[in-house]
C-alpha cells in the first residue's frame, strides 16, 4: 500500500536487521511476546506500529517531563493551532502553512518580546491530522513552559498574544484561521504531586493524560473527523480511501510529529529522538530461513504470536507444522521466483550486455 519509492515502509516487520542473524520470539516483562530481530521502519507517520511504538515512548517522556517541571514550581498551558480548509486543499500545502507559520511566529518580534513579558522558556509541539467532511484538517498541540503559573488572567493574555500572532502570520501565507478552532488552557498540579497525572479535557469532556493528548493522536476517535489509519484500513476495499492514504503518505514523508528547541530539551531533560526500536526481552525461539518465510508467506505473523502467548514454544510448533501442510509451496515458490525475476530482469540483462562487451543500459 506504501506510494513511497523507498519501499521501507512496505518492508517493515519482515526482514532481518543489520545486526541479527535471525528472526526470534522474545517474551517480555510484562508477559507479551513479541518478534526480535526485524528491521523497521520507524515511520511515526505512516506505520500503525512503529507509530503507537514511538509515540508511546515519547507520551511517557513528556509525562515526567511536565510533572518534574511544575513539582519545579514552574507553569504549564496547553494550546491548540488550527487553519481554515475546504475538500479543496491539499494536505501538503496546509502542512507547509502549519509548519511556516509557527517558524515565522517564534522568531518575529512582537511574539519574543511578548512572550517574555509572560515567562515563556518554550513549547513543545506536536502535529496532528484528521480527514472529515470538510477535507484534510492538521493542526497543532502545544505546551507552553513558562517560569512560574500563570493566572487565569494570565493565560487569557497570553492566548490573546499568541493568536494575534498566529493570525498574522497565518494571513501572510494566503491561510485564514478562526477564533472558534484556537485552544489556550493553564495546566495546574496539586501539592500531592504523585497524585498527579497532568490531564486535559477534550471537546467531549473526557480526560486523557496531556503526554497521551500531545503524542498519542492513534488513539483519537473524533466524531468530525478520521485517522488516516482509519482510511489505511479503508482502503482494501475502498478507492477513495486509497487515494487519501497516498495523499497522506507523500505529505507527512520527511516531517517531524514532534518538534521542540534544543535550549528547552536541556531544560526539562526531554529528547526527541525515537525510543529503542525495539523492547528486549528473553528469547524463547528461534526461526530457521524456512520457517520465517513459511510465516510471511501465510501472513500469519499475529496467529504466530498468539499462539506463543497461548500455549508457549509447543503450540508455535504446531501451529509452523498446520501452516506447513495447508500452504501450497510450489505456487507459492513459483510466485516468489516470477516476482523476483521481475524485480532484476534489468539487472540480469545488463550483466549478460557486460559479459558480450555491448553497452549498459542504465537503470
Amino acid at each position: 500500500m506504501s506510494a513511497l519509492p523507498s519501499g521501507r515502509l512496505a518492508r517493515c516487520g519482515l526482514r532481518l536487521n543489520y545486526a541479527s542473524t535471525a528472526v526470534t520470539i522474545e517474551q517480555r516483562a510484562d508477559g507479551t511476546a513479541g518478534f526480535g530481530g526485524l528491521a523497521l521502519c520507524g515511520s511515526v507517520w505512516g506505520c500503525p506500529v512503529c507509530s503507537a511504538r514511538i509515540r508511546q515512548g515519547r507520551a511517557v517522556e513528556l509525562e515526567e517531563a511536565c510533572a518534574r517541571w511544575l513539582r519545579e514550581g514552574h507553569g504549564l498551558t496547553f494550546v491548540t493551532l488550527t487553519l481554515r480548509h475546504t475538500r479543496a486543499d491539499a494536505l501538503d500545502g496546509l502542512l507547509g502553512v502549519l509548519s511556516d507559520a509557527w517558524a515565522a511566529l517564534s522568531r518575529h518580534r512582537e511574539w519574543k518580546e511578548g512572550a517574555g513579558f509572560f515567562g515563556f522558556v518554550g513549547a513543545v509541539r506536536a502535529v496532528e491530522v484528521v480527514h472529515g467532511k470538510n477535507g484534510w484538517h492538521p493542526h497543532a498541540h502545544l505546551l507552553l513552559f513558562t517560569e512560574r503559573p500563570l493566572t487565569r488572567r494570565r493565560t487569557k493574555g497570553l492566548g490573546r498574544l499568541l493568536y494575534r500572532c498566529w493570525e498574522r502570520e497565518v494571513t501572510r501565507l494566503g491561510a485564514t484561521c478562526e477564533s472558534a478552532g484556537f485552544n489556550c488552557q493553564e495546566v495546574r498540579g496539586s501539592r500531592d504531586v504523585a497524585r498527579y497525572v497532568s490531564k486535559v479535557q477534550d471537546e467531549n469532556g473526557n480526560e486523557r493524560a496531556l503526554g497521551m493528548e500531545m503524542t498519542r493522536a492513534d488513539l483519537k476517535r473524533r466524531g468530525a473527523g478520521v485517522h488516516p489509519f482509519t482510511l489505511l484500513d479503508d482502503a482494501k476495499v475502498n478507492d477513495s480511501s486509497r487515494l487519501l492514504w497516498r495523499e497522506y503518505e507523500r505529505a507527512t514523508h520527511g516531517r517531524r510529529c514532534l518538534t521542540l528547541g534544543h535550549q528547552l530539551g536541556r531544560r526539562i531533560g526531554l529528547r526527541v529522538e525515537d525510543p529503542d526500536p525495539q523492547e528486549r526481552g528473553t528469547v524463547a525461539y528461534t526461526f530457521d530461513r524456512d520457517a520465517w518465510r513459511l510465516v510471511i508467506h501465510a501472513k500469519a505473523r499475529s496467529r504466530v504470536l498468539d499462539a506463543f502467548e497461548a500455549g508457549g514454544v509447543d503450540a508455535v510448533f504446531l501451529l509452523l507444522c498446520d501452516l506447513h501442510a495447508a500452504y501450497d509451496w510450489t505456487n507459492a515458490d513459483a510466485q516468489w521466483r516470477a516476482e523476483r525475476w521481475e524485480r532484476n530482469q534489468e539487472r540480469y540483462a545488463n550483466a549478460a550486455r557486460e559479459w558480450a562487451g555491448a553497452p549498459l543500459v542504465a537503470l
